[in-house]
């Protein structure tokens, strides 16, 4: 099978010139970044603006491990025909700088597609949420036979928050220009000295 590149999604969010949120999120951040869809409901949430970042709203803003995208940013992934992603409401305000932006928490699902032979991993325990250890990679190898129809998702089992892409998908992104956005392939980048590729 030919290989396949893979990409991490990733966000320029924390730029001066861009904004940043307050708010909070206790209550749905677990379930956003397992993507436990079935804890979450449509209902949208408010955000604030905060006063110690910028005015210029990039089209993805990373906060407390959560994802926001733009209205922009979600019609372009609708147009591609990804009808598996999660999507709730996010309206960012400000009332003193009077803005209102609809932007929405994207939660891609979680993916069986680690590669568990080729990769490493370190054994994080919990004792405060019982017996089990979180696993934190320190190699990620993906299988590209398990990814399917996927084109952009998080991957099953590991304590890994990254979101993934396609080439395919990736070059669509590219082209559109987004406002703060940038890919990076994992063959070229590691992410908090772990290696992350695909093979």
């Amino acid at each position: 099978m030919a290989k396949k590149d893979i990409y991490c999604l990733k966000t320029l969010s924390g730029a001066e010139e861009y904004v940043r949120l307050k708010g909070d999120v206790s209550k749905i951040k677990p379930y956003v970044v397992l993507s436990e869809f079935q804890y979450l409901d449509k209902s949208p949430v408010k955000m604030e603006i905060s006063e110690d970042g910028g005015l210029e709203f990039p089209d993805l803003i990373y906060h407390e491990g959560i994802m926001f995208a733009s209205d922009m940013f979600k019609r372009f992934l609708d147009s591609q025909k990804i009808d598996y992603l999660f999507w709730k409401q996010a309206d960012i305000v400000s009332e003193k700088f009077g803005k209102h932006e609809k932007y929405w928490i994207m939660v891609p699902p979680r993916i069986d597609c680690l590669d568990v032979e080729r990769s490493s991993f370190e054994k994080n325990w919990d004792w405060d949420n019982g017996l089990l250890p979180q696993l934190e990679a320190e190699t990620i190898v993906i299988d590209p036979a398990r990814i399917g129809k996927f084109q952009i998702f998080k991957i099953l089992g590991i304590n890994d928050n990254n979101i993934y892409v396609t080439k395919e998908l990736c070059e669509q992104l590219e082209a559109q220009n987004f406002e703060g956005v940038f890919l990076i392939n994992l063959k070229e980048e590691n992410y908090a000295d772990k290696q992350n590729f695909i093979d």
